[in-house]
């Protein structure tokens, strides 16, 4: 299994201090960059900027409140690859295509299912119990 999020979430200074700089400029400049600002898009915005928010409090807050803010951050994932996999699902299930619609290139909901198993589970696993991984004594 990939280490992304344990590298990620591990506390490092190195990532801590790379990607901070960058984490704040798009926190501070995506409010600008949005044109025509509607109900939709600043729902959107509000999403990403609370995970950002909570990227940002997991690197730089007391352990127990930064676990807890990467915890929420995990579940906005699962939230994000959830609302991606039942919209292409409503996408098929409208469009008059035939069932070989789900194998083409792009967005499909076989590639959103992928996508949720790969990123959303890992995700949840870590929203619920605070570990990417069973504990190696664990059956």
């Amino acid at each position: 299994m990939p280490r992304f999020g344990e590298t990620l979430f591990s506390g490092s200074p190195l990532i801590k201090w790379s990607l901070t700089p960058f984490v704040l400029v798009f926190l501070l400049a995506m409010p600008f960059l949005i044109p025509d600002l509607n109900a939709i898009k600043l729902l959107i915005l509000a999403f990403v900027e609370l995970a950002c928010l909570a990227l940002l409090a997991g690197f730089w807050l007391p352990l127990p409140y930064g676990r807890w803010s990467l915890r929420l951050l995990a579940g906005l994932v699962v939230v994000v690859e959830l609302a991606y996999f039942a919209e292409q699902v409503v996408e098929l299930v409208r469009s008059d295509a035939p069932f070989d619609v789900m194998f083409r290139k792009g967005s499909s909901p076989l590639r959103a299912l992928a996508g949720l198993s790969a990123i959303g589970l890992p995700c949840l696993w870590y929203a619920i119990f605070g570990r990417f991984a069973r504990d190696e004594g664990s059956p």
